[in-house]
């Protein structure tokens, strides 16, 4: 702490939470932009302890330790209309980008979070401190699915396209469809966390069974951020985010990895061949006399609907963007999101198609997770240590509520 410690009476700790955006524009052709700006405390959270809760350290004789708690009211936290989540701490631009309605010349994002504590003898303050934190709300640990409809185009599932091949005429269609992962689960001190995305494939066209196809899949982890200057009632797809004149959307590309697969004819099924039936009436009219008698024969017509070869394989891909990357999370002015983006280039026999996808990814974090320093023997005051090893390593600590 700042100061002169003397007779402490008692110990005040506060957690504050601030947001600020900024946006720098103009309409199409304006030579002199306007500036914007969003900012608020968005969390402050005090409590206060006297001198009777503290415990003395063992090993050092002027180290006094103080425990506090904090209770996050979610009925009262940021916004009235908006999810009962924080912003977690993101540092985002300046960015120059462009926008449908306005020329965006400069747009940023920072959420950042504080431990302020103060020592008191009786109501005069003897010292301060205050240490930045990383502060991730993840308020849902197992989301659902992502509704991809919601989105436009963002996300693309499935692609068609036929092999394309010179010395066949006759060309079989492959598709390749992927399903949304489970939701990332990131872990303090776990191993680095995978990505499985399950891949599925089916051949139209062939009778017999495909031969050996190979996969080359080029894929990166997307992150889009939406920063908004007026209040958001959900998280808005890149379109809606593009037409506004208040949203920008800022996607950054992660590391670029290279899988590769190899499917063998034993790798491929196919289903029981379906036929179907096709019902069609006419009318039989016989004449006897002194009456005319009329029937109705229908002729049931068997189809036989060919069934395509599938096979099903996983794609892993390690989550090395960021030891802990902030959570997919929604507030009011601000909101993250993932997908996973998949360049596939399959090739076989029959010929060869590539494929671009998009596949949404939720991460989420686990309650009361704190990263920690990996120290075995405290040669010094424990907080200091963690404070000191985090800024070494140009690191806050991470708090997860």
């Amino acid at each position: 702490m700042n100061g002169t410690v003397g007779n402490i009476t008692k110990v005040k700790i506060m957690l504050v939470g601030h947001i600020q955006n900024i946006g720098e524009f103009g309409e199409n052709g304006t030579t002199q932009p306007q500036g914007f700006k969003y900012e608020r405390t968005c969390l402050k959270l005090v409590d206060v302890q006297d001198a009777s809760c503290a415990l003395s350290d063992p090993d050092w004789e002027d180290v006094q330790h103080f425990s506090f708690f904090f209770q996050f009211p979610r009925e009262a936290v940021y916004e009235k209309n908006c999810p009962p989540a924080l912003p977690s701490t993101v540092a985002v631009g300046p960015w120059a980008t462009t926008s449908t309605q306005m020329a965006y010349r400069a747009v940023e994002a920072r959420v950042r979070y504080q431990l302020q504590a103060s020592a008191y003898c009786n109501d005069i303050v003897q010292a301060t401190a205050a240490y930045n934190i990383c502060l991730y709300d993840s308020i849902d640990q197992l989301p659902p699915p992502v509704i991809v409809e919601h989105y436009g185009s963002d996300y693309i599932l499935r692609r068609e396209k036929a092999l394309k091949s010179m010395l066949r005429r006759q060309q079989d269609r492959l598709a390749i469809s992927a399903e949304e992962p489970r939701p990332v689960e990131v872990k303090r001190g776990g191993n680095t966390p995978a990505i499985a995305i399950p891949l599925r494939l089916a051949i139209h066209g062939s009778s017999s069974p495909p031969g050996n196809v190979k996969l080359k899949v080029e894929c990166n982890m997307q992150t889009t951020t939406f920063i908004s200057l007026a209040e958001m009632k959900h998280t808005p797809s890149i379109q809606q985010a593009e037409e506004s004149p208040y949203i920008q959307d800022i996607t950054t590309a992660g590391r670029l990895y290279i899988r590769e697969a190899k499917l063998s004819p034993s790798d491929w099924s196919k289903a029981a061949t379906k036929t179907t039936t096709t019902e069609k009436s006419r009318m039989n009219t016989s004449f006897k006399h002194p009456t005319t008698t009329t029937t109705t024969v229908t002729e049931i017509t068997p189809t036989i609907k060919p069934t395509p070869h599938t096979a099903t394989t996983t794609l892993f891909l390690p989550l090395l963007e960021s030891t802990m990357p902030p959570p997919t999370f929604f507030t009011s002015h601000l909101a993250r999101r993932y997908s996973v983006a998949l360049h596939i280039r399959a090739s076989s026999d029959s010929g060869s198609a590539t494929f671009k996808l998009n596949v949404p990814l939720q991460i989420v974090y686990l309650p009361d997770a704190m990263t920690t320093p990996g120290v075995e023997e405290w040669e010094e005051d424990p907080l200091e240590v963690v404070m000191r090893v985090h800024s070494e390593r140009g690191e806050l600590p991470i708090y997860v509520k």
